[in-house]
C-alpha cells in the first residue's frame, strides 16, 4: 500500500488520527481535575453509576449537585455515570475517552470531506482533518474532562450529517432515520446543538445544490426531535436563572440596559470569536471582568464593532447566495455562536474558548479550501506549501504546550495569570490555590506566608471588581481559619450584601454566631442557607447542632437524621447525634 492509497484507507486514517491526537494530547491522561471536573467527580447521580439512568434523564444537569436546574444534558451526564460503573470514575480513563471521541470527530470530518469535496485529492481530506485536530482553540475542550459534552455534541452532529449524506445519495429511509436520531441525541448532550436546525439547510444548499423547496422537504423530519427536546426541557427544568448568573462577576453584560444596548457588546464578541479562530493566541480559561466589559452602543467603539459585525455577516450572506464555501463558513460560524453572544439571552459567561469547538469546524473547512486553491495554482504552490507548514507547526506547538497548562489547577491558574493578570476571577482562583495549600499545611510560618499570598491575590481581585463576592468570601474564610472572626464576619456580610443568594456566606455567618453561643442568630443564618440550597447535609447538620444547643432535642434529632441520611459519612454529625438525651 503506497502513501496515496493509505490516505484513502479508513482503518489507516483512523489509526493515524488517533496517533496525532495522542501526540498532541496524550499527556492529558495523567492530568488532575480542574475547574468543573469536580462537578462530574462529585455529581450524586454520576457516583451512583448507570443505576441512576432514570434520574439523569428526568432532571436538570445540576439539580442533584447544587439544586439548580436550568440546563438539560442527560446523555453526556450518562456517559460519566457509565464511566463510574465501568472504571470507578478513573480520571485517566475519562481523559482517554475524550481523546478517542475527539479522534472519532476527526474521522467523521474526513468522511464528510470526501463526500462534500469529491473532486479534491486524498491529501486535501487528510489536510482538513489534521487542521481540525491540531487547532489550539480545542485545548479547553479536549483537556478538560467535563467538556466531553462539547465533543459528544459535535460527534453526534457529524454522525447526523454523515447519515444525511447517505440518505441524499441513496434515498435510504433508514439513513434519514439515523440522521434524525443522531441530531436528537446531540440535543441531549448540550443545548448548542439547536443551531444545526439552521446549519443543516445551509449544508444542503451549498454542498448538495438543493433548491429551497427540496431543502424544506428534507429538513421536515428534523422538526420532530427539535420539538420533543424542547417539550422535555419544559417538563424537566425549573425555568429560572441560576444563582449569580446575572451578576457582573459572571457576565459583564448585565450592565447593559437591554437587547439594543447589548448590540455593540455582542458584535465585539462575534469579532473576538473570529479573531481567536484565525489567531489562537493568548488563550485563557477566563475572559471575565474586566478583560471584557459592556460596550455602550452609543460609543464610537460600539458603533465600529456593530459595523464590523454587520459587514462580516453581509459578506457571508453575499457569498452564501452564490453557494460559496467561504460564505457558508461565515454564516454557519455566526449561527453556531448565536446562543453564546449574550444578545437575546444572557448566559453564564462573557466568552469561552469551548464555545468555539463546533464553530471551528466551519473555519477549518474554509481554511483547507483556501490552502487547496493555493496548492492547485502553480505560481502559488511554494508559498502555499510554506504557509501550510507554518500553520501546522504553529497549531501543533500551541496545542501541545497549551494542553500542558491543564495538568492541574496550579498550572492552569498560574498560566492564566501570565496572560490576563487583570482578571478578577483569575486573581481569585490563584488566591484560592494558595489558600488551599495553606489549609493543607500545619500551623507554621509557612502556612502564614501562604495565607498572606492568598490574601494579596484576593485583594487584587477586589481592586479589579469590588463586587467580587467570591474574593470577599474566600478572604473571610482565611480570617475565619486564623481566628479573626470579626474580620471574617464583615467579609461574609459584604458577600450577602452583593449576592443575597450566596449559601456559603450564610452558613459561615451562622458558624461565627454559633461560636459566640448566639444559637438563635446562628439558626437564622443556617436556615437561610438551607432555603437557598436544600439537602446540603453539612448545613442541615449545622441546623441540628443549633437546635441541640438550644435544648430543642426533638428538632435536633430530626435534622441530625436528615443530614446523616443524605451523607452517612459525617463523623462529627454522628458524634453529636449520639450525645442527644434519650
Amino acid at each position: 500500500m503506497n502513501f496515496t492509497e493509505a490516505l484513502d484507507n479508513p482503518k489507516v486514517v483512523f489509526v493515524s488520527i488517533l496517533a496525532v491526537v495522542l501526540v498532541l494530547y496524550g499527556s492529558s491522561i495523567t492530568f488532575e481535575k480542574v475547574l468543573d471536573d469536580t462537578i462530574i467527580a462529585e455529581h450524586p447521580y454520576v457516583l451512583e453509576g448507570i443505576s441512576a439512568t432514570g434520574k439523569i434523564f428526568s432532571s436538570g444537569f445540576l439539580k442533584a449537585y447544587n439544586g439548580v436546574s436550568v440546563s438539560y444534558r442527560p446523555l453526556s451526564t450518562f456517559t460519566f455515570a457509565l464511566d463510574q460503573t465501568l472504571t470507578g470514575g478513573s480520571p485517566a480513563a475519562r481523559h482517554f475517552i475524550n481523546l478517542v471521541l475527539y479522534a472519532l470527530c476527526g474521522f467523521l470530518i474526513w468522511l464528510l470531506s470526501k463526500s462534500w469535496f469529491p473532486r479534491q485529492k486524498n491529501w486535501f481530506h487528510a489536510m482538513l482533518m489534521v487542521l481540525f485536530i491540531a487547532h489550539p482553540i480545542h485545548t479547553e475542550v479536549v483537556s478538560n474532562m467535563k467538556s466531553r459534552d462539547e465533543i459528544l455534541t459535535l460527534l453526534l452532529l457529524l454522525a447526523s450529517l454523515f447519515f444525511l449524506d447517505k440518505y441524499i445519495l441513496k434515498k435510504e429511509n433508514l439513513s434519514l432515520g439515523l440522521s434524525v436520531g443522531f441530531f436528537f441525541l446531540s440535543l441531549l448532550c448540550k443545548e448548542s446543538a439547536v443551531s444545526f436546525i439552521v446549519i443543516i439547510p445551509l449544508v444542503l444548499y451549498v454542498f448538495y445544490k438543493q433548491s429551497w423547496k427540496e431543502i424544506g422537504k428534507t429538513i421536515v423530519p428534523f422538526a420532530a426531535p427539535f420539538v420533543v427536546y424542547f417539550l422535555i426541557r419544559l417538563m424537566v427544568l425549573d425555568g429560572v436563572s441560576a444563582t449569580g448568573l446575572t451578576h457582573v462577576l459572571n457576565n459583564s453584560f448585565v450592565e447593559s440596559t437591554g437587547i439594543i444596548d447589548r448590540l455593540a457588546s455582542s458584535s465585539y464578541l462575534l469579532l473576538l470569536y473570529f479573531q481567536k479562530l484565525v489567531a489562537p493566541v493568548g488563550l485563557c480559561w477566563d475572559y471575565g471582568y474586566p478583560i471584557i466589559k459592556h460596550i455602550p452602543l452609543s460609543s464610537g467603539l460600539g458603533i465600529a464593532y456593530v459595523i464590523g459585525a454587520m459587514a462580516l455577516a453581509a459578506l457571508g450572506v453575499y457569498l452564501l447566495i452564490k453557494r460559496n464555501v467561504f460564505g457558508w463558513a461565515i454564516i454557519c460560524t455566526i449561527a453556531s455562536l448565536g446562543l453564546v453572544l449574550n444578545f437575546l439571552v444572557l448566559i453564564g459567561a462573557n466568552f469561552a474558548e469551548r464555545f468555539l469547538f463546533t464553530p471551528s469546524l466551519f473555519f477549518v473547512i474554509a481554511l483547507a479550501v483556501a490552502f487547496a486553491y493555493g496548492l492547485n495554482q502553480y505560481r502559488y504552490q511554494n508559498i502555499t506549501k510554506g504557509l501550510l507548514a507554518v500553520v501546522l507547526i504553529f497549531y501543533s506547538y500551541q496545542t501541545f504546550t497549551r494542553n500542558l497548562d491543564w495538568k492541574n489547577p496550579e498550572t492552569l491558574f498560574l498560566s492564566s495569570l501570565e496572560v490576563h493578570p487583570e482578571s478578577t476571577r483569575v486573581q481569585t482562583s490563584v488566591g484560592t490555590l494558595y489558600r488551599g495549600k495553606a489549609e493543607q499545611t500545619p500551623p507554621s510560618p509557612q502556612q502564614e506566608r501562604l495565607y498572606m499570598k492568598a490574601l494579596k491575590h484576593y485583594e487584587l481581585a477586589i481592586k479589579a471588581l469590588d463586587e467580587n463576592f467570591e474574593a470577599w468570601f474566600n478572604t473571610g474564610v482565611i480570617y475565619q481559619n486564623t481566628g479573626r472572626l470579626d474580620l471574617a464576619e464583615k467579609c461574609f456580610s459584604k458577600v450577602v450584601e452583593i449576592n443575597a443568594e450566596y449559601t456559603g456566606a450564610y452558613n459561615n455567618l451562622g458558624f461565627i454566631n454559633f461560636s459566640k453561643k448566639d444559637y438563635k442568630t446562628a439558626l437564622g443564618f443556617f436556615t437561610k442557607a438551607d432555603s437557598l440550597q436544600p439537602n446540603n447535609p453539612k448545613v442541615i447538620g449545622n441546623i441540628a447542632s443549633a437546635y441541640h444547643n438550644m435544648k430543642q432535642y426533638d428538632k435536633a434529632r430530626t435534622y441530625y437524621e436528615k443530614s446523616l441520611n443524605l451523607n452517612p459519612n459525617q463523623p462529627d454529625v454522628r458524634a453529636n447525634y449520639g450525645k442527644l438525651p434519650r
